[in-house]
């Protein structure tokens, strides 16, 4: 019998042999959260057949494990912690002390085909052929070797969480080695040094107490113990920043709105719900890509998949799709069903992530809704595999054979009212996305593992569910908790916001651990119900091995211990007490040794450390302590959208109202000092608080609306991108035209009337720029006249703007126009022109009017000539 056992990934800590025989009994605790532990009398089989040394029938009821109806289930090692780890890893665990003649029966079974793999695999260095090895054959002579190598060849890539994975394993589950314990955890301690990881580090300096490993190692050129070395090492914190270091660079900015894109589903949807609280709502998240040397930006709203050149897009406004790479379906959005636009629900994550040269997108299923489902609740239940380069589907879920395949294999989701939650984690050649179900009833929460290349789903995972009525917000709008996934250091991470938090094998889907949390909503043994807020889902962030959470079913901050699963009583979270976290809505990400969460009034967001600072007072103790924590200025981002964090500076979406009035804007952040470097009040959006999603691709800004897509990028982009042309020899006229209008569209007048009036020259005389000529000439009339009419008192500056207007002037009326403007200018100010002894080239001026414009020489104005001649005691000029 082939066995597939779990990859490597950090499982809990506690000794082998030291585990009790436990289980759960599969109900809804006082916690809310029901969680699927396995029955007593599997574990008491597993334990009647060791102790009666039945190595063929203990192997075979391990086999059982790793079937769909085993295979999810849980154990709760000790009854006094909320802590979980999957049956799989259980027994992982318990069988690491089989004894001789228990492995003897197992190599001789397996061995042969495990060598023959083995030596395949290496011949090629097969990263692919050892993991599956390792999965299938883990208790041969050879899976040893094989964690061993593949260790060593992550390392060599880079890949230190990978590398900690595989030495992990073989340091805590293999039986018995011919590497010796103290080599591979000095290896271990070396990969998890390289790769920051802190927790790992100090799991291992525990794990080699307890079993007392130590040995001779050769650290470089010294020979040292490894129990010293463990000691000795260190993972410093970020350097502390160069405060007298200024950045130049000072990111993207929303100076120029290069092209906008409407959603239909978006609009209606956002139209119907506009009293409601998800007003508020942003959940389209584009992503974005480099590709064949330029940047690609990918973007949905669950009836559409757009691709585009956010370089190109916007410049030909004389075309719609200039721009466009590519769109799927190519013909026509998908027909979404009209209950999404009601606006009942809050909904999952809609949007692209990418692999490589692939996307994944969430989109509106258009297959007719599962028999039996009443429930008015519409989720997203399709993904696609499309190729990057040209759009073509590479698979899609809508397939009837997907969804054939999908109950063959007996997945549950397929006979649920579910939704994908979230655009899909791709990790080599997997696939991970949340599911969960209907806020209506039993909300469950799970995830399904998918084949990256072709879609075919190969194993879905329960995690964890809650009985509600669902969360109901004003209007009648229902909160929906949403399953995020996350990866980091070879490991599946998940929050299910329904009171759980866990790590998976993300070869095998079995659960490493499993932790959970106490529910906002529920109180003690009474359930008393808490007042509501409203929190979106919002994404997890790591740092130094541990995984940070803001659920929405909890209102505080939540933490991880990545290598065991133990919840972390974070020094942070008793420094901020008391602290209003109902007002805290997005976890933004983490920036050196900073977590980024923003929030409403009155606090807007605010920056906790971490870790401690390398910087020391004169004490030698840290300046910085871990747990400190300030506000930004000018940073409130309730319902204003997600912010992003991008080569050291955090972009947020700000709004200057908590209720949505007023004028919102673009802030960044320097991570390395918090200085402002970007304040909203000069760079606001061009809508009144439209704001939305962010995200940086290259030298833009893209912002993801409640009801489309906004490309933004700043006035010193477009010049180097337009550069070659604008500066060439000769100049490109066209290239100051398109320069010009792009500067006016973005409320730069002045700058863009110096350009109009640089294309106005270098398109003198040829017919080929003739009617764009005519544009800029009338833009220029146009501004020049306004200004000459605002210029007020100054009477110097009036008649230059005047005379100025003039020129540009493309027909006699236009003409007509400034001199009978400019005549009457002249006598009504002409008792001041007199007093400054103007009077003379005011009378010049006159007679050049009535000569050169007879038609301008108007009764009116020959009448208040007459006036200002008898004032001033003159003849007739």
């Amino acid at each position: 019998m082939k066995f597939i056992l779990r990859m490597a990934a950090f499982g809990a800590c506690a000794g082998m042999a030291a585990l009790p025989s436990a289980w759960g009994t599969p109900a809804q605790d006082r916690e809310g959260a029901y969680i699927d532990a396995v029955r007593k009398d599997y574990l008491d089989r597993i334990d009647r057949f060791r102790e009666a040394k039945d190595w063929k029938g203990l192997f075979n009821a391990y086999g059982e494990a790793f079937e769909p109806r085993l295979a999810h289930k849980v154990v709760q090692p000790d009854p006094k912690r909320p802590l979980w780890i999957g049956l799989i890893e259980y027994l992982n665990r318990r069988f690491a002390d089989l004894p001789k003649e228990a492995l003897d029966y197992y190599r001789g079974i397996h061995d042969g085909p495990a060598r023959l793999e083995y030596r395949q695999a290496r011949e090629t260095d097969d990263r692919s052929a050892l993991l599956r090895l390792v999965e299938t054959y883990f208790f041969s002579s050879v899976a040893d070797e094989a964690l061993d190598l593949l260790g060593s060849l992550y390392l060599e890539e880079g890949k230190q969480p990978e590398a900690c994975s595989c030495w992990r394993r073989l340091l805590e589950h293999y039986p018995d080695s011919d590497i010796p314990a103290h080599v591979t955890a000095a290896r271990l301690a070396s990969a998890a040094e390289r790769g920051g990881n802190e927790s790992a580090l100090n799991w291992l300096r525990r794990f080699v107490a307890t079993r007392e490993i130590d040995g001779k190692l050769w650290v470089g050129e010294r020979e040292t113990t490894l129990k010293r070395h463990l000691s000795e090492l260190r993972i410093e914190p970020c350097a502390a920043p160069d405060r007298a270091v200024e950045r130049t660079e000072t990111g993207v900015r929303n100076e120029i709105k290069r092209w906008s894109y409407e959603f239909e589903v978006g609009r209606r949807r956002a139209a119907a719900a506009a009293r409601s609280p998800l007003a508020w709502e942003f959940p389209y998240r584009p992503a974005a890509t480099r590709l064949d040397g330029r940047e690609v930006v990918m973007f949905t709203d669950g009836s559409q998949v757009v691709a585009v050149d956010p370089a190109k897009v916007g410049r030909d406004r004389s075309s719609s799709k200039a721009g466009i790479l590519w769109m799927f379906p190519a013909d026509e959005p998908i027909r979404v069903n009209s209950r999404v636009r009601r606006g009942t629900y809050s909904l999952p994550v809609i949007g692209v992530s990418v692999h490589g040269s692939q996307a994944f997108a969430t989109l509106y299923s258009e297959r007719p809704r599962t028999a039996g489902i009443r429930d008015p609740f519409m989720g997203i239940q399709r993904l696609v595999g499309l190729d990057l380069r040209t759009g073509k589907a590479l698979w899609d879920t809508d397939a009837d054979e997907w969804w054939d395949g999908a109950r063959r294999s007996r997945f549950e989701f397929v006979d649920h009212n579910f939704t994908f939650c979230a655009p899909p984690v791709a990790v080599g050649d997997r696939l991970y996305v949340g599911l969960s179900t209907a806020p209506l009833g039993e909300q469950e929460s799970s995830v399904l593992c998918l084949d990256r290349r072709t879609g075919r789903p190969i194993w879905e995972r329960f995690l964890a569910s809650f009985t509600t009525v669902g969360r109901t917000l004003a209007g009648g709008t229902r909160m929906t908790y949403l399953t995020m996934i996350a990866e980091e250091e070879g490991t599946v991470c998940v929050l299910t916001n329904v009171g759980v938090m866990a790590a998976l094998n993300s070869m095998t889907g079995s659960v490493l651990w499993m932790s959970k949390y106490q529910r906002e909503e529920t109180s003690g043994r009474r359930r008393i119900r808490r007042a509501p807020f409203i929190r979106f889902a919002s994404p997890l962030a790591f740092h130094r091995g541990r995984v940070y959470a803001l659920p929405q079913d909890q209102d505080e901050l939540q933490a991880f211990d990545m290598a065991t699963g133990d919840s972390v009583d974070l020094e942070v979270m008793a420094r901020l007490r008391p602290f209003r976290w109902k007002e805290i809505s997005h976890l933004v990400g983490v920036a050196g040794d900073m977590l980024v969460l923003g929030g409403g009034e009155p606090n807007g967001t605010v920056v906790l450390r971490l870790a401690d600072s390398m910087e020391r007072d004169e004490k030698g103790e840290p300046r910085y302590r871990a747990g400190t924590w300030y506000k930004l200025p000018g940073s409130v981002v309730d319902r204003s959208g997600w912010g992003t964090i991008r080569d050291g500076l955090v972009y947020l979406p700000t709004c200057a109202n908590y209720d949505g009035g007023g004028e919102g804007g673009l802030s960044v952040f320097d991570s390395a000092t918090w200085r402002l470097v970007n304040d909203p009040a000069k760079h606001g959006w061009k809508e009144s608080n439209l704001c939305g999603n962010l995200l940086v691709a290259g030298r833009h800004l893209v912002v993801a609306t409640a009801t489309g897509i906004d490309v933004y990028t700043d006035v010193a982009t477009v010049r180097a991108e337009l550069a070659p042309r604008l500066e060439g020899d000769p100049p490109d006229p066209a290239a100051w035209f398109e320069y010009a209008e792009i500067l006016r569209a973005t409320g730069r007048i002045d700058d863009a009337m110096e350009s109009y009036e640089k294309f106005v020259r270098l398109s003198e005389g040829d017919a080929k720029h003739a009617s764009e000529r005519r544009q800029a000439m009338a833009r220029l009339f146009d501004f020049h006249m306004e200004r000459a009419a605002a210029a007020g008192r100054t009477d110097e500056r009036a008649i230059a703007l005047y005379r100025t207007a003039k020129r540009f002037a493309t027909d006699g009326a236009s003409r007509a126009k400034v001199s009978r403007l400019l005549g009457a200018f002249l006598l009504e100010r002409a008792e001041g022109f007199e007093r400054k002894g103007q009077w003379d080239q005011v009378v010049s001026t006159l007679r050049e009017i009535r000569d050169d414009h007879p038609e301008a020489w108007t009764p009116k104005l020959r009448k208040k000539l007459d006036e200002a001649l008898r004032r001033l005691g003159k003849r007739e000029i």
